[in-house]
């Protein structure tokens, strides 16, 4: 039984939807704690879509209540309303004792080593080494992009490219590792329990982006990173 339990907390955190706040202690804000959590949250997920050397910058802001609320006697309930995203990202504050909720708002870009277009490149021409360029640019939303030349080498351009352009995986013909609308193999591993079911690919990937899956046996909506040939591994 202890191991169930272990187990669907575990997956309820690999959804990552809900989390909790533990109560104000000592001479910590709500604000301080709150920020702090969404932060670290934010910088979870974002690790797993650039692992590369990055510069995150991440701002949030709260409604005035903020510093109206009485101190919450439990720990506070943090829940976001769509997937954890470069951008802007909405968040609820929940503290069920006292009866109050709370909105905010985090806004967060990265800037990254990526690849670019080292020249103008023509539609339909294969791309070289030395049409690549690897640049620092700052992403203000979430985008597939490449952190080493070898990775799009050799890929057919679909449309135009101006110098310096960022090379995504809308910029090129990709043979993907998982393919969209395909059934992939879903692997969920914790350091006590590993778990593999059957999913269907909702956006397509190489290895090492994240997209969401679909648990064919639950109808869940997931979201991973592309381990191997038609293989993700949940987080």
């Amino acid at each position: 039984m202890a191991t169930l339990l272990k187990l669907a907390s575990t997956w309820l955190f690999a959804l990552g939807c809900v989390t909790k706040v533990s109560a104000e202690v000592g001479n910590i804000t709500l604000e301080q704690q709150l920020s702090t959590q969404i932060q670290s949250l934010i910088e979870q997920t974002i690790r797993y879509r650039y692992p590369q050397q990055h510069q995150l910058d991440i701002q949030i802001r709260f409604s005035r209540a903020i510093h109206q609320l009485p101190q919450c006697s439990e720990s506070v309930e943090v829940t976001h309303r769509s997937k954890i995203k470069l951008g802007k990202q909405k968040w609820n504050v929940r503290c069920g004792p006292e009866r109050w909720t709370l909105s905010a708002t985090s806004t967060s870009t990265i800037t990254v080593w990526t690849a670019t277009a080292n020249k103008t490149l023509k539609k339909g021409q294969r791309l070289t080494h030395d049409d690549i360029a690897i640049e620092p640019i700052k992403l203000y939303k979430d985008q597939k992009v490449f952190f080493k030349a070898n990775e799009i080498a050799g890929s057919k351009i679909k449309r135009s490219v101006n110098k310096g352009d960022l090379l995504t995986t809308s910029s090129m013909y990709l043979d993907y590792a998982v393919e969209k609308g395909h059934a992939v193999d879903v692997v969920f591993q914790s350091k006590s329990i590993r778990l593999e079911t059957l999913g269907m690919a909702l956006e397509s990937g190489l290895i090492g982006d994240t997209v969401s899956v679909k648990n064919q046996q639950s109808g869940k909506l997931l979201r991973g990173v592309v381990i191997e040939k038609n293989r993700v591994r949940i987080f």
